[in-house]
């Protein structure tokens, strides 16, 4: 019988995980108990865009997470510091946007990004950061990010890539120069062997 159970509880984590509004819905449940004033219902949660901020420095999260809590569609689900928090952060919350800055100590925001969307397919990730380079850009897009935003960005072009990445769309910032996003794996074609003459 606990066999049995073990896999029925197995086999439950395994589709809440593939429903990330059910997931949230139970854990604002779990932590206001029984009454369902306190948390939002359910059709609030399905009409909010989930979203983890990872980025080392404390006032730019703090900064980031008063901003994106001016707009009604977006709530900050939760914040972390590192790349290893972040992978944590984001098994707990299952959100539909991780905001992820590139420079992280202990794991860095490549690394972050890849085991997060290994770990959590449906989680999608919008990497927000200083640096333009092309190398670090294609990096981030070849490790599973699906939109690339500069920092200095203006707020509306924040909640904007937000609503986008949320939808699967890819964003990249008109500054950055790297290759289109999704076609960072493209092999580049070899030229033709030079005919030698006779």
């Amino acid at each position: 019988p606990s066999v049995v159970v073990s896999s029925t509880i197995e086999a439950f984590c395994a589709f809440i995980e593939d429903e990330p509004q059910l997931y949230r819905f139970l854990v604002q449940s779990a932590k206001h108990g029984s009454d369902l004033s306190g948390p939002r219902l359910m059709s609030d949660i399905a009409s909010q865009i989930a979203v983890v901020l990872g980025g080392d420095h404390a006032l730019v999260r703090r900064g980031l997470e008063t901003l994106l809590g001016a707009d009604p569609d977006i709530e900050v689900v939760g914040t972390a510091a590192d790349g290893v928090e972040a992978g944590r952060v984001v098994a707990e919350t299952i959100p539909d946007v991780v905001l992820m800055d590139l420079r992280m100590p202990r794991l860095d925001g490549t690394k972050a990004i890849a085991q997060i969307r290994a770990e959590h397919p449906t989680v999608r990730v919008l990497v927000l950061t200083t640096y333009d380079t092309d190398h670090d850009i294609v990096r981030a897009v070849e490790a599973g990010a699906v939109g690339v935003l500069l920092k200095d960005a203006p707020r509306e072009a924040l909640f904007r890539a937000v609503r986008a990445v949320a939808r699967g769309e890819a964003v990249l910032a008109p500054a950055i120069t790297a290759p289109p996003l999704g076609r960072s794996r493209e092999p580049t074609p070899e030229a033709p062997p030079e005919r030698q003459h006779e």
